[in-house]
């Protein structure tokens, strides 16, 4: 029984380890680029859990990011939901794509301390102050700071390999393993399926696998859609539609249940009336942050600011089934002056794996220069679109998608550039092309789900109603829900048993 994939011999065949007590691990050895095997190759970590079913296929997953893991999906107390959303006749796989956690490529910049990264994140990967112009300056050359470090840093510790780190390369791999599978069984690779579900940026690998290999698809969920277009092309503008619904949705709740059930009620007039308390915290911390102090007396205190609730809320808003009593406490406590609840949430120790590094280098390798903020103006003009889009979550993917890519100089090779659905022109001479960062199928091997919220934070249900249009003979299910997925929402129950 092993507790760590560094204890787990790579091999180039699905060879599963008994790890973690209730489950069994691989380490997959893969080429770094499948059109060029004299690259190189990365390990994969694979976690699985076995169903009772004998007969039981594997399902893949991913939960997000870019830079999530699908072996922290399982191992963290996902197991439950997932089987209560897929069912128990499913082998779950969780698997952690290229860049992230337990799997090669290192792409997370630093060889330091979890504690100088986190410090550095959270001094540059942060909403920033748009109101003056010295603000925006900061924050530009900041941001390229970013990806100037990331660029020297790939260079110095993996040999210039975060290239092969794209969405494009995962969604190969995806495919070797099932193959991989097949064969295991005396099946013959070329007739291998895939069953995936993926949430958030985990459609965009579903539908960036679906787009590439249509016939290859059995059962296929995507839950929580990107608009993956938008993502290839133009840094996740889309994302933030519903935002602000999902942030008001809060206080609709909150004055619906009234002061014995939500702290924050205190007896309010209206949900509008309790946002406008919300709006009046964030713009006292704008004026002068709060010092958070710390359980422990030798541990400092936490300097409290305007970016650090802005990043907070629109995390809660993600699963409100499990987050919302947070955010009440939370707000609570700030409007009082008792920091107490929030200094417990801002305790803990840093943990040596952040996704904060790897979902913005692997969005700005996918996008490969396609929407460089090559000078300040266009920077601005970007950062202006999030922030007119969404008072909840325009501070956030200001800095987040896009603006952190410009100075970043690590692009995928053509083998692993996403040039979208492939099809050919009405001519005299059929001419196979490509119509660049735009996914979608004339005809999948099996119906993909598309399921989207209606006020989803940052997946607008947009994203499931645009995918459904370019995948044929797709499905789509809309939850009248706040939140990010399906399986994030407490009406899982009420749609899974109907």
């Amino acid at each position: 029984m092993v507790y760590n994939f560094t204890a787990i011999n790579p091999s180039p065949e699905i060879v599963w380890t008994p790890c973690f007590d209730n489950f069994t691990c691989a380490l997959l050895e893969v080429p770094l680029d499948y059109s060029n095997t004299s690259a190189g190759t990365v390990d994969i970590a694979f976690l699985k859990y076995w169903s009772d079913n004998p007969d039981a296929e594997d399902v893949l997953l991913n939960p997000g990011g870019p830079g999530g893991s699908g072996v922290n999906m399982l191992l963290d107390d996902g197991l439950e939901s997932l089987q209560a959303v897929l069912g128990t006749q499913f082998n779950l796989v969780g698997f952690d794509p290229r860049g992230v956690n337990n799997s090669g490529i290192n792409i997370n910049c630093f060889t330091g301390s979890p504690s100088a990264r986190d410090a550095y994140i959270g001094n540059t990967l942060v909403p920033f102050d748009n109101s003056t112009e010295y603000g925006m300056a900061e924050a530009y050359q900041k941001l390229g700071a970013f990806g100037e470090l990331c660029t020297a840093a790939d260079a110095k510790l993996n040999g210039g390999t975060a290239k092969y780190a794209g969405t494009v390369a995962v969604a190969q791999d995806m495919l070797h393993y099932v193959e991989l599978l097949a064969e295991s069984k005396g099946c013959a690779k070329e007739e291998a399926k895939i069953n995936y579900y993926g949430i958030s940026y985990g459609t965009v690998l579903g539908a960036t696998f679906a787009t590439l290999f249509p016939d290859r698809l059995a059962r296929f969920i995507l839950d929580g859609n990107v608009d993956t277009e938008d993502y290839y092309l133009s840094g996740s503008e889309n994302g933030i539609y519903d935002t602000d619904a999902a942030g008001h949705s809060f206080f609709a709740y909150c004055f619906e249940a009234g002061p014995q059930l939500c702290a924050f009620h205190q007896n309010a007039t209206s949900a509008d009336d309790l946002e406008a308390r919300y709006r009046a915290i964030m713009k006292a911390l704008k004026k002068s942050p709060i010092v958070v102090p710390s359980s422990d007396a030798l541990v400092p205190p936490t300097l409290y600011t305007w970016n650090s609730l802005s990043a907070q809320v629109l995390n809660w808003l993600y699963g409100p089934f499990d987050t919302f009593p947070i955010m009440d406490l939370a707000l609570t406590g700030l409007e009082t002056g008792n920091t107490t609840f929030l200094a417990s949430l801002l305790e803990g120790t840093p943990q040596n794996y952040s996704t904060g590094i790897p979902q913005r280098m692997i969005s700005c390798i996918d996008q490969a220069g396609r929407n460089n903020l090559t000078d300040f103006d266009k920077f601005t003009d970007q950062v202006d679109l999030f922030l007119n889009r969404s008072f909840y979550g325009g501070p956030v993917f200001a800095e987040s998608w896009s603006t952190p890519c410009r100075s970043l100089n690590i692009i995928p090779p053509k083998s692993q550039l996403f040039e979208g659905e492939r099809y050919i022109l009405l001519s005299k001479l059929p001419v196979l092309t490509s119509n660049p960062g735009v996914p979608g199928a004339n005809k999948t091997g099996a119906s993909i789900l598309f399921i989207g919220n209606t006020r989803d934070p940052v997946t607008s249900l947009r994203g499931a109603k645009k995918l459904h249009g370019l995948f044929a003979d797709s499905g789509l299910l809309t939850l009248n829900a706040t939140g990010v997925s399906y399986l994030a929402n407490g009406v899982r129950r009420c749609y899974t048993n109907n």
